[in-house]
């Protein structure tokens, strides 16, 4: 439709990455392997990666088709449609 836009998502992901680290608002680990989200008083607080556990405030899976198999213990089915 008209109201339609578009965007770079790859370079918004980046600056906005970029920034969030700069700030102190997030710490990004890559090439590490998320492996399960960790539980506290029934909300996640955080997440194992690479067999470390790592607590934090929020978590974001952004893991795509992966997600509903790191969720499935939680049972939380995520909307992810091939």
């Amino acid at each position: 439709s008209p109201a339609d836009a578009t965007g770079d998502a790859c370079a918004f992901t980046r600056h906005l990455a970029a920034h969030l680290a700069d700030n102190g608002k997030a710490v990004f680990r890559y090439g590490t392997n998320a492996e399960k989200p960790l539980l506290e008083q029934g909300r996640i607080a955080g997440i194992s990666v690479d067999g470390e556990p790592l607590e934090a405030d929020a978590v974001i899976l952004a893991s795509g088709s992966y997600a509903p198999k790191m969720l499935h213990a939680l049972r939380i089915t995520p909307p992810v449609q091939p």
